[in-house]
């Protein structure tokens, strides 16, 4: 179970944030649908959204052993660098597990930092980079994309929306064989990020406060500390980084039953373009 890999290879991480065992069952269970190919999951920054993507790729691995990941973020050495904490997940837990059985063999890694194998297969287990990246030559079974927007800004930006549609068009869709999974995790920023670009067949949503207006978790950050930072940020940004309710373009919300005074729509949709001078 990708619990028990979760909770053997972290324990202080998941005892400190139970939450996130659950999104695990529901990880697992998604994976194991043939019919279920993409998951969309987002919470506030620093919740553990990216080591638990890291977790089920790791876990994938002690499993299925030829499996291929694609892990990929806005950046190549965020990519990188996500590529190396599966790698080291991955062997930290095989050695736990040689303390209990030690006829195991610890594996050869091959390859570099944002490409490698497990032994000598013909293809990379996982394959990292940027959305400006390619990965002419290889095929994943399954691509994590994790954080696609650095910030508000670029998420605003038409320009790096359409870099976004070229790099899931051409390399993402053209790569992808065999299950075809799609994972995506991140924090919400607009109505037209990373995550709208998809109909997922799972949804997880994690919002900083339930509705009671406490924390989702006081080991993660506590209410008083979550209200604190709510005074401090524009009603956008909390809603969207902290509450994961992405608002249009990231700058306003249309109310409900408000009727606009323009006679003519296109005069009244002018009002909420977002000018992007890139």
């Amino acid at each position: 179970k990708l619990v028990d890999y979760c909770l053997k290879s972290d324990r202080n991480f998941f005892e400190e944030r139970p939450l996130l065992l659950d999104v695990a069952d529901q990880i697992e269970n998604w994976y194991f649908n043939p019919d279920q190919k993409v998951l969309n999951l987002s919470m506030p920054t620093r919740m553990g959204k990216t080591r638990l993507a890291t977790l089920f790729s790791a876990w994938l691995f002690t499993r299925f052993p030829t499996k291929r990941i694609l892990r990929s973020s806005f950046s190549a050495e965020l990519a990188e660098q996500t590529s190396i904490q599966t790698k080291q997940t991955y062997l930290s837990f095989i050695e736990k597990l040689k303390q209990d059985i030690p006829q195991i063999l610890i594996p050869q890694i091959i390859g570099t930092r944002s490409r490698w194998s497990i032994g000598n297969q013909s293809q990379p287990n996982m394959i990292a980079t940027g959305y400006e990246g390619t990965i002419t030559g290889f095929g994943a079974d399954i691509g994590i994309f994790d954080d696609m927007s650095k910030n508000i800004k670029t998420a605003k930006s038409a320009a790096f929306d359409s870099d976004l549609n070229g790099f899931l068009e051409s390399v993402v869709y053209g790569r992808l064989e065999n299950e075809r999974k799609i994972m995506n995790v991140g924090t919400r920023w607009t109505q037209n990020d990373w995550f709208t670009k998809f109909n997922p067949d799972v949804e997880i949503i994690i919002p900083a406060m339930t509705d009671e207006v406490v924390s989702v978790c006081e080991n993660w950050k506590s209410t008083p500390e979550l209200l604190s930072e709510k005074e401090k940020v524009s009603e956008f940004i909390w809603s969207a980084q902290y509450q994961q309710r992405p608002t249009v373009s990231g700058r306003i919300r249309l109310l409900e039953n408000w009727k606009p005074k323009f006679s003519d729509v296109s005069e009244f949709q002018k009002q909420f373009i977002t000018i992007d001078p890139s």
